[in-house]
C-alpha cells in the first residue's frame, strides 16, 4: 500500500480511504464516488470571500456588474426584513422593497426634505438573495397562513381525512343550515309583484346523505324556521306531499329524532333560546367552530347541488348562467306554493338518485355500484336498528319557545299576556288569598300566534293548553313581537305623555293652592272668634244647605223663601232621638219602659 501510494504520488491516508469505500459500497467502480450528500456545510453560514459568489449575471455588458456577497450583517438585515414584512402578509417581493427601503438606504436631504435612497444596483442585494435567507427563517406555511388569516384551515390545510365515521347508524348526527335560493318569485296575494328571495333550510343526516327536513319559506333566518325544518325532519311529511298531489312513502323521506344537531354558529344555534327544546327533546346541539363550514360539507355540497340542479335553470333565477340568456328578476314565473314543489320533487330526486361515493365503514355493495341515501339509510336501519320517532304533538311542544310563566290574580303571566289552563281553574291557583306564594311554571309559546300557550305540569310529563284572559283576550292571533312592539310603543308613548302633562299638573297644584288659601281664609270669616265649628243641629243645618242646593240646582227656580234655621243657644240640653232597640233591651232586663224610648 505504501509502494502504491508513492507510485501515485498521494498519501497513504488517501489510498487507505479508497480500499474501505471500494469495500463498504459493494467493490464496483461507483463505490469511489465522492459522498456529495456530505458535502458543502449544509445548514451553516459561510463567510464569503471578497470575490462574488454564483455565476455572472446575464445582460448588456453595460449591466453585468458583479453584485455584492451577503455577509453577516446583511444576512441578518434580511432575517428582520422578512420576520417583520413577510409576516404581516406582504409578498416576496414587497417585503424585498420594504427592507430596502427601511434597512438598506441611505437618507439625503434635497431641498431641505429627507428621502431615502436604494444603493445602486452594483451594492445592493438581489431580490433572489432576498429569498434564499427569507425562506430560511420564515416558511411558506407562515406566509400563506399569514396572508389568509382565519381562513387558512379551510382553503389551504391539508385533507387526509373523511367525515363518513362520525355517524354510525342514522338518525345519530343531523347537520342543518340555511342559504338564500338566488331565484325571485311572484307574490300569491298581489299578483304581478315580486315577493324576493326565498329562505332555505336543509336537514341532512349524516350518515346516509339523506335529506330529511326542510323549510322554504319567506322568513328570515332566525329560530322561527329553524324550529319549522326539524319539526320537517323529525316528522311524517306524507299530508304536504300530498297537498302538492305528490305520490311518496315515509320510506323515501324518512324522519327521526336524532341525538345531535350539527351547525354553524348563527345566532338560531348560539343563544339560550335553543336550550329548552334540545334538553326537552333529549339530544345535544353542536356548534361548529367560526370560519369551518367544512366540518358539515353534507349540507354546504347539498346547496351547492340544489343551485347547479334546480335554482340555476329555472325562470327568475339571478345566479350565473350563459352570456346569451337573460338573468332578470322580473323573468320571475314562480310562486312560493310551486318553488316549494319544485323543491319537494327535488328532495325525493336527490334521496333516490344521488350516489354517495364515500359510504360509512362497514357497507359493502351487492352490485359493485355507489349506494344511493335511501340505501345507505334502510342498509342502516336494517344493520343497527330504527332510529327514534316522537308524536308530531309532542314535537311540536318541546320545539316552541320556551319561558316561565309566573301564577296571579289575573292568571298565568308571561310577559305583558295572561294566560288560564284547566288545572289552574279547577284548584283555584289564581285566587288571592291572604299569605298566598303564587308558583312559576315551565311554559312553550309559538312566537308567531299567542292565542294559546302549552304549559309544563309535574316536571314537564303532563302538558296543558292554556288561552288568554279576558285582561289579555285583545291580543288573540298576534305574534309575540307584535305583543312586545305594542307595549314598547305603550311605555314610549306614556313617557312622553307625562312629559307633555307637566305643564297642566303644575297648574292644577297651584291652582289647589290657591283654594286652600281661599277656603282658610273663608274659614276664619265663617267663624268669626270661635276656634272651631260646633256640631249642634247638624242635621238641621245639612237640611238647609241641602234645601238651598237644590234650590240653587233646579231646572225651575222656586219662589218660595229659603227655610230659616233659628240659632243654637248656648246651653240648650242636647236630647238623644227615641230609641226602639233601648226600649226592647228594658224590656228583657224586666226594667220599667222609659219615656225618651218611647
Amino acid at each position: 500500500m505504501s509502494a502504491t501510494a508513492q507510485e501515485a504520488g498521494i498519501g497513504v491516508e488517501r489510498v487507505r480511504e479508497w480500499l474501505r469505500c471500494w469495500w463498504r459500497f459493494g467493490q464496483v467502480r461507483n463505490a469511489l464516488v465522492p459522498l456529495y450528500r456530505n458535502r458543502g456545510a449544509p445548514g451553516r453560514f459561510r463567510e464569503p470571500g471578497f470575490v462574488k459568489r454564483g455565476r455572472p449575471r446575464n445582460g448588456p455588458e453595460h449591466e453585468r456588474h458583479a453584485g455584492v456577497n451577503v455577509d453577516e450583517t446583511k444576512r441578518q438585515l434580511i432575517v428582520k426584513g422578512a420576520l417583520k414584512f413577510l409576516k404581516q402578509g406582504h409578498s416576496m417581493e414587497t417585503a424585498y422593497q420594504l427592507t430596502i427601503k427601511a434597512y438598506f438606504s441611505e437618507i439625503r436631504y434635497v431641498d431641505g426634505v429627507s428621502e431615502r435612497v436604494a444603493p445602486p444596483p452594483a451594492e445592493r442585494i438581489t431580490v433572489e438573495q432576498f429569498a434564499y435567507y427569507a425562506r430560511r427563517v420564515v416558511t411558506r406555511v407562515e406566509v400563506v397562513r399569514r396572508n389568509q388569516g382565519g381562513a387558512y384551515p379551510l382553503e389551504n390545510r391539508s385533507v387526509t381525512g373523511t367525515t363518513s365515521g362520525a355517524a354510525y347508524y342514522p338518525g345519530a348526527v343531523f347537520q342543518i343550515d340555511a342559504t338564500i335560493a338566488d331565484i325571485y318569485l311572484l307574490s300569491e296575494l298581489n299578483p304581478g309583484h315580486l315577493v324576493g328571495t326565498p329562505l332555505v333550510y336543509l336537514v341532512i343526516d349524516h350518515y346516509s346523505h339523506v335529506i330529511v327536513g326542510f323549510y322554504i319559506g319567506l322568513a328570515d333566518a332566525g329560530w322561527e324556521p329553524t324550529m319549522l325544518a326539524m319539526e320537517s325532519a323529525m316528522t311524517s311529511k306524507i299530508a304536504l306531499l300530498q297537498a302538492f298531489d305528490i305520490i311518496a312513502t315515509d320510506d323515501e323521506l324518512p324522519y327521526a329524532c336524532p341525538e345531535a344537531l350539527l351547525s354553524d354558529r348563527g345566532p338560531e344555534y348560539t343563544s339560550r333560546i335553543i336550550e329548552g327544546p334540545l334538553k326537552s327533546l333529549d339530544f345535544r346541539g353542536s356548534v361548529l367552530p367560526p370560519r369551518r363550514p367544512d366540518l358539515k360539507g353534507l349540507v354546504e355540497s347539498s346547496f351547492n347541488l340544489l343551485r347547479l340542479k334546480l335554482v340555476k335553470w329555472r325562470p327568475g333565477s339571478v345566479d350565473g348562467l350563459p352570456s346569451e340568456r337573460r338573468r332578470h328578476r322580473c323573468d320571475a314565473t314562480y310562486t312560493l306554493s310551486r318553488f316549494k314543489e319544485a323543491m319537494l320533487r327535488y328532495i325525493l330526486r336527490y334521496n333516490r338518485t344521488h350516489r354517495v361515493l364515500e359510504p360509512p365503514p362497514g357497507y359493502v355493495s351487492s352490485d359493485g355500484r355507489p349506494p344511493t341515501p335511501l340505501e345507505l339509510w334502510h342498509w342502516g336501519v336494517a344493520h343497527c336498528g330504527p332510529p327514534m320517532v316522537r308524536d308530531r304533538e309532542y314535537i311540536r311542544s318541546r320545539l316552541l319557545w320556551r319561558g316561565v310563566g309566573r301564577e296571579s290574580e289575573h292568571g298565568l303571566r308571561i310577559g305583558k299576556l295572561y294566560y288560564t289552563f284547566p288545572t289552574a281553574e279547577r284548584c283555584g291557583w289564581f285566587d288571592n288569598l291572604p299569605g298566598r306564594n303564587y308558583r312559576q311554571h315551565d311554559i312553550g309559546l309559538d312566537r308567531r300566534d299567542v292565542s294559546t300557550v302549552r304549559v309544563f305540569l309535574d316536571g314537564g310529563r303532563k302538558v296543558e293548553e292554556g288561552r288568554l284572559t279576558g285582561k289579555s283576550e285583545r291580543f288573540r292571533s298576534f305574534s309575540l313581537d307584535e305583543v312586545e312592539d305594542y307595549f314598547a310603543r305603550l311605555t314610549i308613548g306614556l313617557r312622553r305623555a307625562t312629559a307633555e302633562d307637566l305643564d297642566v299638573e303644575l297648574s292644577h297644584l297651584q291652582a289647589m293652592e290657591r283654594l286652600d288659601r281661599a277656603a282658610k281664609a273663608d274659614r276664619l270669616r265663617l267663624l268669626g272668634g270661635a276656634s272651631k265649628p260646633t256640631t249642634k243641629a247638624l242635621r238641621e243645618t245639612r237640611a238647609a244647605e241641602l234645601a238651598a242646593s237644590r234650590a240653587s240646582d233646579a231646572w225651575t227656580q222656586s219662589t218660595h223663601p229659603p227655610l230659616q234655621i233659628p240659632p243654637a243657644e248656648p246651653d240648650a240640653e242636647y236630647l238623644p232621638r227615641p230609641s226602639r232597640v233601648n226600649a226592647l233591651r228594658r224590656v228583657r232586663d224586666g226594667l220599667p219602659p222609659n219615656e225618651d224610648d218611647v
